[in-house]
């Protein structure tokens, strides 16, 4: 089994949390919009609110599709910065 395959997860000093493997996260408010985002690797600093990855990252609604080559979020204004090889799909008339 590879690497990318395994899923772990390790709490850093009380404030920052790093996933590896795997990972889906979806919005637990629907009022930020039903979309999943999916990647192998992330840092959460949990201080700062911060998200970050330099991993391949996809996020996936139902009319939309994009993909990226790392990431940053602001978990709190939710402004989200693609670091690279940003690419998207999007159909306005999808359900």
């Amino acid at each position: 089994m590879g690497e990318s395959h395994l899923k772990t997860g390790q709490l850093i000093g009380d404030k920052t949390l790093q996933l590896n493997g795997n990972i889906q996260i979806v919005p637990l408010q629907d009022s930020v919009g039903v979309f999943s985002l999916s990647t192998e690797s992330l840092t959460i600093d949990l201080l700062k609110h911060i998200a970050d990855t330099d991993a391949q990252v996809i996020i996936e609604s139902n009319s939309t599709k994009l993909k990226a080559i790392g990431m940053n979020m602001n978990l709190n204004s939710q402004l989200t910065v693609f670091k690279s090889q940003v690419r998207g799909i999007h159909d306005p008339n999808a359900k």
